[in-house]
């Protein structure tokens, strides 16, 4: 006699869903989630499963619909409202993202062994953070550290808020668990190989293999290191990738430059390898002692010659950005409407000059027409055509971007409009930047008000043009 196959339960399809999404499979989890909400409507469970998906994808309006739905049907899930508050986060709402990460704190049945723990107190001290709360984010921080000494969360934020002060022994240490933190994969992609890493010791001619990482901003703030490592007596090979291969082919001080996973790999041995952003820690970086010159960037004369011809004549010409990754939720509120800068582009004896990339290129055309300018970014193939126009430009104003680090590493006169709170290495509180002599930078006082920024640059500007 056959046995016909148990058929699964409504709880099997739903632990079935989550084995999905932990396991990356989201579009089967996105599929069985959904005949599920056929079947079954509203299970709270698949609720919060499709509010992660939607936070995931982006689609942060559509993910707070489904993590309130989940918690309207049951208040009492911990990891419902900790889903809350990242939803929030990533709509740019600390304060309420800090309730709702309250809230599953006091859900929370054993406050010292539950699994959950560390990651609550470090959902809270974030969104501490984000608000410029930092000694109370410190104090959530070292209560993670408190039940794990070793949480890499926790010393990686807390690294971020020592960096941030300007206690840079403590920030450079704690900034080295970045390859522990899950959050970091995509930037920080774990070596597959055996390659013992480089702790500063003398080289004797062997060969040491430097990996880029993080964002083109960090490559090229740290890439003044790179010229420095020839002191120790051994064969530099630095991969990085395409868009900035151009700038750092002639680099000083570098015996190869050679594109990420280049079959180069496989044909040469290596002794050491070091990833690029631990090099401010292996040369003990104090505020004191940066590199502040970088001075080998490639510009391509060519490339020069050649957009020459089409940045438009000016008396005072400027290069302009507002927008950088809106991929990256946690990096949204960096950017700056292009209509806010109204006051700023309808100042007669300017020429604007568009360096702007992406999705948001369309906002010119929404400007009044004698306040429109050309963009020459969006024909830009890589960082050698915007080093080429920088570098024939009088001024750049950008928000935090890359472009901000490539115009100060160039040593053009920029003006970087800094959200709040701000990255770790502006520093608080300064006008200057000791990493780029040429850079003024304008902040922002409390998050997302960008106000007192643009008139503050419309008056800077308005007397450089008197000034003429």
């Amino acid at each position: 006699m056959t046995i016909a196959p148990q058929q699964p339960t409504l709880k099997d399809a739903i632990k079935q869903a989550h084995s999905y999404f932990e396991s990356g499979r989201f579009n089967d989890c996105r599929n069985l989630c959904q005949q599920l909400q056929t079947q079954s409507p509203n299970l709270p469970r698949i609720l919060h499963l499709l509010a992660l998906l939607e936070n995931k994808d982006g689609h942060h309006l559509k993910a707070l619909e489904y993590v309130q739905a989940a918690i309207k049907k049951r208040a009492g899930m911990l990891e419902f409202h900790n889903t809350l508050g990242l939803v929030y986060m990533a709509l740019g709402k600390p304060a309420k993202a800090h309730d709702a990460y309250m809230k599953a704190y006091e859900l929370l049945h054993d406050k010292n062994e539950s699994p959950y723990l560390a990651m609550i107190y470090g959902n809270i001290a974030n969104s501490l953070n984000v608000q410029g709360k930092y000694e109370e984010a410190i104090a959530f921080h070292k209560q993670a550290l408190s039940h794990n000494d070793q949480d890499p969360f926790a010393l990686w934020n807390l690294a971020h808020i020592h960096l941030l002060h300007g206690r840079f022994e403590e920030g450079w240490q704690g900034y080295e668990y970045r390859f522990q933190v899950r959050e970091m994969n995509k930037l920080v992609p774990k070596i597959k190989h055996n390659i013992p890493r480089w702790d500063g010791c003398a080289l004797n001619g062997k060969r040491l293999l430097v990996h880029d990482e993080q964002g083109y901003g960090d490559i090229i703030q740290f890439s003044r290191y790179l010229p420095k490592l020839a002191e120790f007596g051994g064969e530099i090979v630095f991969e990085t990738r395409q868009p900035l291969f151009g700038l750092f082919k002639h680099l000083s001080g570098i015996n190869k430059v050679c594109l990420k996973r280049d079959a180069i790999h496989e044909k040469m041995h290596f002794d050491y390898h070091i990833h690029l952003c631990s090099l401010p820690g292996i040369f003990s970086t104090t505020l004191d002692n940066i590199p502040a010159r970088i001075d080998n960037l490639f510009v391509d004369p060519d490339k020069t010659a050649y957009w020459s011809t089409r940045i438009p004549p000016g008396k005072l010409r400027v290069g302009i950005v507002w927008t950088g990754n809106l991929n990256n939720t946690m990096l949204r509120h960096r950017s700056c409407p292009l209509s806010l800068l109204k006051p700023l582009l309808q100042i007669e004896g300017v020429t604007f000059i568009g360096l702007q990339k992406g999705e948001k290129l369309g906002e010119i055309n929404e400007l009044p027409i004698t306040m429109q300018f050309p963009n020459l970014g969006d024909a830009f193939n890589d960082f050698s055509d915007t080093a080429a126009v920088i570098n024939q430009l009088d001024l750049v104003i950008t928000i935090d971007t890359a472009i901000a680090h490539l115009a100060g590493a160039l040593g053009k006169p920029v003006w970087m409009l800094l959200s709040y709170p701000p990255d770790f290495r502006w520093l608080l509180g300064r006008e200057d930047s000791p990493w780029y002599p040429s850079m003024r930078i304008i902040r922002q006082t409390e998050y997302a008000n960008w106000q007192p920024v643009i008139e503050s640059v419309t008056t800077s500007l308005l007397d450089r043009v008197n000034s003429l």
